[in-house]
C-alpha cells in the first residue's frame, strides 16, 4: 500500500512566518489566515486572505507546498533567490 506525504512525515508541522513592517505573523494556510507571532501579553490578530489588507499582505509572498513532504513554504515576491530549502525535509525547490 502507498503511503501519502502525511504519513511518512508523522512529525509536527510547523507554520512558516513573514516578516512585514518589522511584525512577524504566522502563514496558515488551511485556515488562509495570517496571525500574528506575539509575546503572551499581547493579543493575537488573525487576518483573513481575503479582504483588503489580508490580500495586500498575500499579493507580497509566493506560498509554495514541498513536493516531497508537503510543508507549506513561503517566499518573499522580492526574494532574489533562485531555489529555497524545506525547512521540513531540507529538499530543494527552485523559484523560477
Amino acid at each position: 500500500m502507498k503511503r501519502t506525504r502525511e504519513q511518512e512525515w508523522s512529525g509536527p508541522r510547523r507554520l512558516p512566518t513573514v516578516d512585514r513592517d518589522g511584525d512577524e505573523y504566522f502563514v496558515d494556510v488551511c485556515l488562509r489566515q495570517f496571525r500574528t507571532v506575539t509575546p503572551p501579553p499581547r493579543h493575537v490578530e488573525f487576518i483573513d486572505f481575503k479582504p483588503g489588507r489580508g490580500r495586500r499582505m498575500l499579493e507580497d509572498y509566493l506560498i509554495l507546498e514541498c513536493f516531497w513532504c508537503g510543508q507549506t513554504i513561503v517566499v518573499s515576491r522580492r526574494s532574489s533567490e533562485k531555489d529555497v530549502q524545506c525547512m521540513q525535509c531540507g529538499a530543494r525547490l527552485s523559484l523560477r
